[in-house]
């Protein structure tokens, strides 16, 4: 067991660190002593070198500032040492401004010949970079020379990349270039996806971003093989192929100004890479408009951020940030400390669970292998996020599953959803076949490519949109059980295929049922069933959060598994993720209210209310020996219901964990 694994809270220091800045003039070892000591985390991270390109330390690879004051790495090192805190090192790997002002070959070029970044420039507070290539001579030159210069001088015990996997793209710089007619006898990098070779271009891209990555990997088994490596965001929802052995343990930094949402979703996600991970939560919301810091977060907020980490199996990583000089705000160690208290009381019923297997949310790779930059938001991933958000509101335990984790082992599951794709790689499509042939219960929504058809039941799709009236493009009527609705999506009818219809949508405005225009079409494939929305429902979801449109989701998902692993009455709001170790359960109740309406601009939560009464029935693998609240060891009413035990819940907190005991 790594050092990682033993984590459980961290803290982040984010330090861009400017040309003028007075550079350590805010820290000391005392300070640092005293924050330690007050916030107590497992490990403390602090920048090397920031997106701006500025060393936080004397280096004599790169440049400091002009008013450079202290050592900072030095200050962090020798107190972490002192006070048994592990020390990590945050590094601004393919985004350096220096680097790039200097050296315009370092920089990535975009296929009609610009640099990706143009006339971007730090200016005071306004973030923007200069994105530098992978294959470019920026690596060998300038960031492995100033890596082991750090790991030589400092020893840390992990280093942490940012700006990397999620700016690395296809590249036309002259590296690029010269390395791939090496490859390819001679021929240009293709320029897009009209080009017969555009894969060659995608699978070099990705090739090479691992050759680049195993290069960092050697350096540091070279020089200080005690230290850990992490990428920030690689190996998640956004950049989905799993771990090839390059880092130690997976990262992400969630949304600035509301991240409760994202944090819960990409650990689910995380939880089946096959690697340690955490989700790093930041303490201040930012206006995009002007990108400046707006507002420092209350400790409430930051708790339910937290304990959407800390509810699905992450280990919690709190970004706070200083002042340019390195010193600590006055509102940040007061708040990091009650976050600490609130984390530390879960670490009990948090550390060494695994999620109980009930409902797969399928991550397909396809999508995003087919585009140039190698981590961002496909529309098949905008989907999966709107299935997830279908799941949460309706109070289902699930799981993010990635397309190799569900190949390898998709029985674990016995009910699945995929939210509409673009693409299916073979294999999938073989494991779903498998799946469902072995008695596995599969919900599908419109895109979906022709690979699919022996699994929908259904030769083709019509679309049934209207040139005349843009409303009946997106808006038909369904008859659901609390009534009429209208559901807004992008219907189709099957041609072809021996699919049952189920259901039936009406006309908008004559309220004449359309024919032969059903909400799904179910087909019985071996031992097991797959129902598909007739339409593209998760698109819908995306523009409209409709209560129609979720409930004709999740009545169709009922009828497929009728028995879900945890079932919450009213449901909304409360986010439930259900963990297990040996001998019991832990059933996660993450509280995703707010004291005032999140929309447009506003991002502050400033106390979350009171997420009760409520009922959650529990299907359990036998009957519980006993019951509680978690953290307190509280009373907790309950009774046994039929193969399960029904909870009740006069109020829920930020977040309340039930303890079952088997």
């Amino acid at each position: 067991m790594n050092w990682y694994e033993e984590s459980f809270f961290n803290v982040h220091v984010d330090y861009h660190t400017r040309k003028d800045a007075r550079t350590g003039a805010g820290i000391s070892r005392g300070i640092l002593r005293q924050f330690l000591g007050e916030v107590q985390p497992d490990m403390i991270q602090v920048h090397s070198k920031g997106h701006p390109g500025i060393a936080s330390y004397p280096t004599k690879v790169g440049q400091v500032s002009s008013a450079h004051s202290e050592d900072v790495l030095a200050v962090y090192r020798d107190v972490c040492r002192e006070m048994g805190v592990r020390f990590s090192v945050y590094y601004s790997s393919l985004v350096d401004a220096v680097a790039a002002d200097g050296h315009e070959d370092w920089r990535i070029v975009k296929a009609d010949g610009n640099f990706y970044g143009t006339g971007e420039k730090w200016e005071g507070d306004t973030m923007h970079s200069f994105f530098l290539c992978h294959n470019s001579q920026y690596v060998d030159e300038y960031l492995l020379p100033q890596i082991r210069e750090i790991l030589e001088n400092y020893r840390p015990d992990g280093l942490w990349f940012d700006g990397d996997v999620w700016v690395s793209q296809v590249c036309y710089c002259a590296s690029c270039e010269e390395m791939f007619a090496s490859r390819h006898g001679g021929r240009k990098v293709p320029r897009g996806h009209r080009d017969q070779d555009w894969p060659l271009a995608l699978r070099f891209c990705r090739d090479t971003y691992m050759d680049y990555l195993q290069k960092v990997r050697d350096l540091i088994r070279e020089v200080h093989p005690g230290c850990l490596f992490s990428v920030n965001w690689l190996h998640t929802l956004r950049n989905p192929w799993a771990s090839r052995g390059k880092v130690d343990w997976l990262s992400g930094d969630v949304p600035l100004n509301h991240g409760v949402k994202a944090a819960g979703r990409e650990a689910r996600f995380m939880n089946h890479q096959g690697l340690p991970f955490d989700i790093m939560v930041c303490d201040f919301s930012l206006d995009y408009r002007t990108r400046g810091y707006t507002y420092h977060k209350s400790a409430a907020q930051m708790e339910q951020e937290a304990a959407a980490v800390l509810a699905n199996g992450a280990r919690l990583f709190y970004w706070v940030t200083p002042t340019r000089e390195a010193a600590f705000r006055v509102e940040d160690p007061p708040t990091l400390a009650a976050v600490g208290r609130f984390a530390r009381a879960r670490q009990p019923f948090c550390t060494g669970t695994t999620s109980v297997t009930d409902l797969a949310l399928l991550v397909s790779a396809a999508g995003w292998e087919n585009d140039p930059k190698l981590q961002l938001e496909t529309e098949d991933v905008h989907r999966v996020f709107a299935a997830h958000q279908v799941l949460v509101e309706a109070g289902l335990h699930h799981d993010l599953v990635s397309e190799e984790a569900f190949i390898e082992r998709g029985s674990d599951w016995p009910v699945a959803l995929l939210p509409g794709v673009s693409h299916l790689s073979r294999e999938l499509v073989q494991a779903l076949r498998k799946f469902v042939r072995g008695g596995g219960r599969l919900l599908l929504s419109l895109p979906l490519p022709e690979e699919s058809a022996d699994l929908t039941g259904v030769a083709g799709w019509e679309s049934l949109e209207s040139a005349e009236d843009p409303l009946e493009k997106v808006a038909l009527r369904a008859l659901l059980p609390s009534g009429w609705a209208r559901v807004f999506y992008k219907a189709a009818r099957a041609q072809g295929g021996d699919a049952q219809a189920r259901g039936q949508l009406w006309d908008v405005s004559s309220f004449e049922p359309l024919q032969e225009i059903p909400v799904s079409y179910l087909h019985q494939l071996g031992r097991g069933k797959v129902a598909t929305l007739a339409g593209h429902v998760f698109d819908g979801y995306r523009n409209v959060q409709a209560p129609a449109l979720r409930d004709l989701v999740l009545g169709e998902l009922r009828n497929l598994h009728p028995r879900p692993v945890a079932e919450l009455d009213p449901a909304g709001q409360l986010e439930v993720a259900v963990r297990q170790r040996p001998d019991e359960w832990l059933v996660h109740l993450v509280n995703h209210g707010a004291d005032r309406d999140m929309g447009a601009g506003s991002y502050f939560v400033e106390q979350v209310p009171g997420g009760g009464p409520r009922t959650l029935r529990l299907r359990c693998p036998a009957a519980p020996a006993s019951a509680s609240l978690q953290p307190g060891d509280r009373t907790l009413s309950w009774e046994r219901s039929g193969d399960g035990i029904r909870c009740f819940l006069p109020d829920v907190g930020v977040h309340e964990i039930i303890q079952l005991r088997f």
